[in-house]
């Protein structure tokens, strides 16, 4: 005999119970509205049993008591109960499914807020992994549902053991053999729609990644930002054939699943045929044989379709949550990500004049990698001084700025501020030490005051000295609702498109306004032209004066911004020292220095 633990039912049940436990844990974090909701969940679900078991009764008993010649006062009772039902029925959604609803969008509301909160939270390193970014993507939309979804797989179940045990009775009385044939009937129905189940969630994950790639195809050929080269180069008919192509595969998809899908539903199509022949076969032999009342037929008949349509509930509400199951367990899995918070400590960081953060020997790969991006790396970053990175690409620049900033954690090593380990300190508190200018800086779909502040209200006058610094005081002059004019035109059409240089600017605004302790700036001038590059350094050398500062930059001209210089070359400082100093040496430096200077004075 096989072992028990190795039958699939009580794998799925223990699989079910420890997601629905999962799952019902979010209610259970919500005491007050959550079991307030999960209260009038139960309570409707009990009343709407009842009030369809006295739909099937009423009817048959209705048509029995017209047959006894004193039964119509029977008759009428039963007939304004049947039609006091409807009433009833509306009192109870004009009540409590109305106040349940409302406790649900707001649950809904919590959950979102929560889980956006959490991804939010999560090591920066992981939003970077590809498969953690779909299922980023998916779980943002559908995660929030999980919880209110499997509630409802489990007050179907348990409306149809109420009904299932009131309902048997009436089979029983009437004609027990019939059983029999009702279970053998859903049993096949239910391993068919299992199977289905397993079809259609195989289905739904290969075309989730079809879909992707549908859309980038899609995007490649008709973006407006590829518009340009789309025309030069001619690649119209390149990029059609790439999204024909993935096409072609989706439809293939969905083709081969709909064939297979075909094939197990005409079982259970025959399956249901068969069992409503045999169900009216009995019911008409025993009118004719004088042993069951016209009436009790249609009872009879009711009753049976509804034991069978609610048996078929608890298997198929019980195949449907086994099948959510694999969602939720994918869901619980991403969950399982670390976040920053967990990775740290609550200290507070306090960065006075004479703070230093140090490099000790660190070393990092990025998740997945075996290549070390940087390799036993060490320096000091002292308060109030200006430190200027060079080197060429790859050379691990970016990635230190990720370790500095605390948006990845060294593989080996530690980097610590005033001696202390930065995982000990708040992740947030100790990120707002730091004002950056990125090159892949971000623009939001906000009006510009709120993409430079982020704050509902900010402060007007900070405001416009910050965009008077990065020189785009003049762009919030000529908008046309000032510094509340949108950036981008899919809210608001009067809002503005910003170009490169401007939106480079921008970003330059918002580091100023919030004037942290030590500035980043990272590419701070690639999109802007020479004139205003030239205004930009003046004011960064202003903007900096009584701050730190770690400036990444290819323009050369720019270094003696900083006092110390750290040439990067394949994942360590090669060099380090004052322009002066590593000019002299005739090194990587000095090279580099010499090529650009070279290329301004050809052109």
């Amino acid at each position: 005999m096989k072992n028990i633990k190795d039958l699939s039912f009580w794998t799925d049940m223990k699989r079910n119970k420890n997601c629905i436990r999962y799952l019902l844990g979010f209610f259970g974090l919500k005491r007050g509205k959550g079991c307030a909701y999960l209260i009038l969940k139960t309570t409707i679900t009990a009343v709407d049993a009842v009030i369809s078991l006295l739909y099937t009764i009423i009817p048959g008993l209705i048509i029995n008591s017209l047959y006894d010649e004193i039964g119509y006062k029977t008759a009428a009772v039963y007939a304004a109960v049947l039609a006091s039902i409807p009433l009833f029925n509306h009192l109870k959604e004009m009540t409590l499914r109305i106040k349940c609803s409302r406790l649900e969008r707001e649950l809904r509301r919590i959950f979102q807020a929560e889980f956006q909160s959490y991804i939010a939270d999560m090591e920066y390193a992981s939003l970077e992994d590809p498969n953690i970014s779909m299922f980023t993507m998916m779980f943002s939309e559908h995660a929030p549902e999980a919880p209110f979804e499997m509630l409802d797989f489990i007050e179907r179940l348990f409306s149809a053991v109420i009904r299932i045990f009131t309902i048997s009775y009436i089979i029983i009385y009437m004609n027990p053999s019939v059983i029999a044939l009702l279970i053998a009937a859903i049993a096949i129905n239910s391993w068919v729609t299992k199977k289905l189940n397993e079809i259609n969630h195989g289905y739904e994950m290969k075309q989730w990644r079809i879909e992707q790639r549908c859309q980038v195809a899609a995007s490649n050929a008709s973006s407006s930002k590829n518009g340009k080269e789309t025309r030069i180069f001619g690649t119209k008919d390149f990029f059609i054939e790439c999204y024909a192509k993935v096409a072609r595969e989706r439809n293939d998809l969905f083709r081969e699943n709909m064939r297979i899908d075909g094939k197990w539903r005409t079982v259970h199509t025959v399956t249901s045929a068969l069992q409503t022949a045999f169900l009216y076969a009995v019911a008409v032999v025993k009118v004719i044989a004088g042993t069951l009342a016209v009436g009790s037929m249609t009872i009879f008949i009711s009753a049976a379709g509804q034991f069978s349509g609610t048996l078929s509930s608890i298997f198929n509400v019980y195949l449907e949550i086994t099948s959510y199951t694999l969602d939720i367990e994918e869901l619980m899995k991403f969950r399982s990500n670390a976040t920053s918070k967990e990775n740290s400590g609550e200290r507070v960081p306090e960065y006075r004049e004479d703070s230093v953060i140090e490099f000790h020997d660190v070393s990092f790969k990025y998740p997945g990698s075996d290549r070390y991006a940087l390799r036993h790396l060490s320096i000091k970053l002292e308060a109030n001084k200006k430190l200027s990175i060079v080197g060429e690409n790859g050379s691990g620049k970016t990635t230190f700025i990720k370790l500095l900033t605390r948006l990845y954690l060294p593989t080996e090593g530690e980097i610590t501020l005033d001696g202390v380990n930065i995982r000990e300190f708040d992740p947030e508190k100790y990120q707002k030490l730091f004002a950056p200018v990125l090159q892949d800086f971000c623009l939001y779909t906000l009006p510009l005051s709120q993409n430079i502040t982020f704050e509902e209200e900010c402060d007007r006058e900070k405001l416009k000295e910050a965009l008077r610094k990065a020189d785009i005081d003049n762009l919030a002059a000529k908008s046309a609702k000032g510094v509340d004019t949108y950036v981008g035109k899919s809210v608001d059409p009067e809002g503005f498109e910003p170009s490169g240089g401007e939106g480079q600017k921008i970003a330059i605004a918002r580091a100023i306004y919030h004037d942290a302790p030590i500035y980043l700036l990272d590419e701070p001038t690639a999109a802007l032209d020479p004139f205003a590059e030239y205004e930009i350094y003046k004011r960064f050398d202003e903007m900096i004066t009584n701050r730190g500062a770690v400036l990444v930059t290819h323009r050369m001209s720019a270094v003696k911004l900083a006092e110390n210089i750290a040439v990067f070359h394949d994942g360590n400082i090669i060099e380090y020292g004052t322009h002066s100093e590593l000019y002299a040496k005739g090194g990587i430096y000095t090279e580099m220095f010499d090529k650009q200077a070279e290329f301004y004075r050809e052109s």
